[in-house]
């Protein structure tokens, strides 16, 4: 799978469908993202603190920083 930024939307919908029962194998398929792409818990995250799902500087499950 070729590298391509997961727009907010669409990361707000893959939060949608887990909340609605969606196994996590189910989202990545229906999305057409790989399984790294999902970094559902920075996701969940950022959207109980700030309201959206928005990438902050560092998420503190990454186990490298992404520079």
């Amino acid at each position: 799978m070729v590298y391509r930024k997961i727009s907010p939307d669409m990361k707000q919908r893959a939060l949608e469908l887990l909340e609605q029962g969606w196994e996590m194998e189910q989202v990545i398929e229906a999305l057409d993202v790989s399984t790294r792409s999902l970094s559902i818990n920075c996701w969940a995250d950022n959207y109980e603190q700030h309201g959206r799902v928005a990438e902050s500087a560092i998420c503190p499950s990454w186990t490298t920083p992404i520079t």
